[in-house]
């Protein structure tokens, strides 16, 4: 299964973009092109992630609001726990059990959270 990630904190640059894919799939990331006008720990606190199959695709976005630490785990706990089960060896019908595992989902990314933390 293809994967692709990009972490914020290896992009602190105003302005500065980068971007990666394969075939449907692709992701980008950016400081942005204003500084924040606010405190916080890391420049760039957020990540994106996308994985694929030939059964269909996943993006992954976390917002690090209080550091990188927290949205760098979110992202790797989905990729590594959630994604090879939704994308796996065949459909899954997702689109129709999504709600029901959202749920599940979120409890299982916040319990890593909190463990690395």
């Amino acid at each position: 299964m293809p994967t692709e990630c990009l972490h914020g904190a290896d992009f602190p640059q105003l302005d500065e973009i980068s971007a990666v894919g394969e075939g449907p799939a692709a992701i980008a990331i950016s400081r942005g092109g204003a500084k924040k006008p606010y405190a916080y720990k890391d420049p760039n606190e957020d990540v994106v992630a996308y994985a694929t199959s030939e059964w269909g695709m996943l993006a992954v976005i976390a917002d690090g609001h209080a550091g990188r630490e927290g949205a760098e785990v979110a992202v790797e706990r989905v990729l590594e726990r959630h994604a090879p089960r939704w994308l796996g060896t065949s459909a899954i019908a997702l689109d129709m059990r999504f709600e029901e595992e959202a749920g599940d989902v979120v409890h299982d990314v916040n319990g890593a959270m909190v463990h690395a933390a």
